[in-house]
């Protein structure tokens, strides 16, 4: 629903690390960004550990399913690239 909020929890697969360094938060914080920018949504808020995130967005006209979807795509494609695995992050 277009301008609805939403508390959204990203975990890891079996509670396993998401972010190992600044590098991997900084990427996220861009794709984060980037999706912002190409969805039209808004982050109220963030928290980020290490095996898990919590964001308060607001959706404009593109779902919430979609939105994440390709956020947690793009995150995954890049971690599992650079720290040299497969298979699901979340």
């Amino acid at each position: 629903m277009s301008g609805a909020i939403y508390h959204v929890i990203l975990r890891g697969n079996a509670r396993q690390d998401i972010f190992s360094d600044d590098k991997d938060r900084y990427r996220f914080f861009d794709i984060l960004k980037k999706s912002s920018e190409r969805f039209h949504h808004r982050i109220h808020a963030f928290c980020i550990m290490t095996n898990h995130l919590h964001l308060e967005i607001q959706v404009g006209e593109i779902p919430l399913s979609r939105i994440m979807q390709n956020v947690s795509l793009r995150y995954t494609q890049w971690f599992n690239l650079r720290h040299k695995r497969s298979g699901h992050l979340f």
